[in-house]
């Protein structure tokens, strides 16, 4: 009888720890998804699980699909030391330049009240945020030096002193107005700072997903230098090349 009860119980811890190996493999697993990889690594997994699903034996390639870039095997660390299967096949990644598809604003930007108050303008530029642009405690929104010598520079006047920085009001669409200075740092980043930080709050933009389009001009009354700035939000995680201009 007691040799028939130390048997059961000896099952049942065995069960239990069985259980609770797979809950914490389970758990594992659920993980792994959150889980952010480098190149390198992310290279070796496809590599073995392309290897194990033979998707090269399954699925040759064939003539007039577009071409694609061979990565050789290389060894990872997961655990343990695994070799991926020899040359694999991957598929180039997309390649985004600015400005990205479906930016097309007008010449002169549509902000509510400003009709014929928008005197010399400039063309506008889009602008992808940065993790510096949202940041409460740096605010400034920083832009391109070749977008700022082709569309704002040719706006200035001889009295105006980007190194003191210029006064600006920056408008959005609805006409919000928002007290800026337009100015440049440690001489070559230019920069909007001031109320830069509140328009950054009162339209909850976020770094890499929002693209900002920014027009600069010369308000027909007072003729003072103004922005106006718009955003949209786009499905991407990547910063953004810039296309290349001539």
């Amino acid at each position: 009888m007691e040799e028939k009860r130390a048997r059961k119980a000896m099952a049942e811890n065995n069960t239990t720890e069985e259980r609770r190996e797979i809950g914490e493999a389970a758990l594992l697993l659920a993980s792994l998804k959150y889980l952010r990889f480098d190149s390198r690594t992310n290279n070796a997994l496809n590599a073995l699980k392309n290897g194990f699903l033979g998707r090269n034996r399954a699925n040759p390639v064939e003539e007039n699909q577009p071409e694609i870039q061979q990565v050789n095997a290389i060894e990872v660390e997961v655990g343990e030391n695994v070799q991926a299967p020899g040359l694999i096949n991957f598929p180039p990644l997309p390649q985004y330049v600015l400005p990205m598809p479906g930016w097309n604003p007008p010449e002169i930007p549509p902000v509510v009240g400003l009709n014929d108050l928008i005197g010399q303008c400039s063309k506008p530029f889009e602008k992808q945020l940065t993790d510096t642009d949202v940041k409460f405690d740096q605010n400034r929104l920083s832009m391109n030096k070749i977008d700022v010598a082709k569309c704002i520079l040719p706006l200035l006047k001889p009295e105006d002193d980007l190194g003191s920085g210029i006064p600006v009001i920056t408008y959005d669409l609805e006409g919000n107005e928002y007290s800026m200075e337009f100015k440049i740092w440690c001489s070559k980043i230019h920069v909007l700072i001031g109320e830069w930080k509140n328009f950054l709050h009162e339209h909850r933009l976020e770094a890499i997903k929002d693209f900002v389009t920014i027009w600069a001009f010369r308000h027909a009354v007072t003729e003072k230098l103004c922005f106006v700035i718009t955003s949209r939000r786009l499905q991407v995680n990547v910063l953004v090349k810039r296309r290349r201009t001539a």
